[in-house]
């Protein structure tokens, strides 16, 4: 999200990110960057908006820390501003409160359950829903049944690499590399037996 937002203002365009300001480190992000650390050096046209919160802040209720993202929205973000969400049922929970005055954009970054329960849940509040992947778009459709259709795009987040020429093998042994968690249903580590 940080790496996006420091892009778009860049490139040129406004832009309004929201986040939290830890007095002391989350127990959930402890040897971590804050996001407002990832977001330096900011661009005149990049807005930070952030409020200091503590632990009960970190351990508070979803309604809690919710109703924490919508004043900063309301109070700091023009309205008709879309807003690019993460992954935070929180973030969700504020951008449905509000998605009659601001676009609610939702982002399906994996495969994890988090992304459809939020997707299910806000599935009318939702303006668009963009999935990183086909396969995302696919088990989109098949686990949130209330989902428009109509709304689901893919911007797929691949990497491209450069052209690859192996040498031949005279001992016909094929190697792959692979570069994530060794599990299926987030990194898709059993297609590599397909591969193979």
């Amino acid at each position: 999200m940080a790496d996006a937002a420091i892009a778009l203002s860049a490139a040129g365009h406004e832009v309004y990110f929201i986040t939290v300001d830890p007095i002391k480190s989350f127990h959930s992000g402890k040897g971590r960057d804050k996001m407002l650390d990832l977001l330096k050096p900011a661009s005149s046209n990049l807005h930070i908006i952030s409020c200091k919160v503590g632990h009960s802040f970190e351990f508070g209720t979803e309604d809690f820390r919710a109703k924490e993202y919508i004043e900063m929205v309301l109070n700091n973000v023009p309205n008709g501003v879309p807003l690019i969400l993460s992954d935070d049922p929180s973030v969700w929970a504020a951008a449905g409160h509000i998605a009659d005055n601001y676009p609610m954009i939702g982002v399906m970054h994996g495969n994890d359950d988090i992304y459809y329960n939020n997707a299910r849940k806000y599935a009318s509040q939702l303006s668009i829903c963009v999935c990183v992947s086909n396969n995302i778009k696919s088990n989109l459709l098949a686990n949130c049944p209330g989902i428009d259709p109509l709304k689901i795009k893919v911007i797929a987040c691949g990497i491209t690499l450069p052209g690859f020429a192996p040498a031949d093998r005279t001992d016909g042994i094929l190697e792959l590399i692979f570069i994530g968690r060794i599990e299926h249903k987030v990194k898709r580590a059993t297609d590599l037996v397909h591969i193979a």
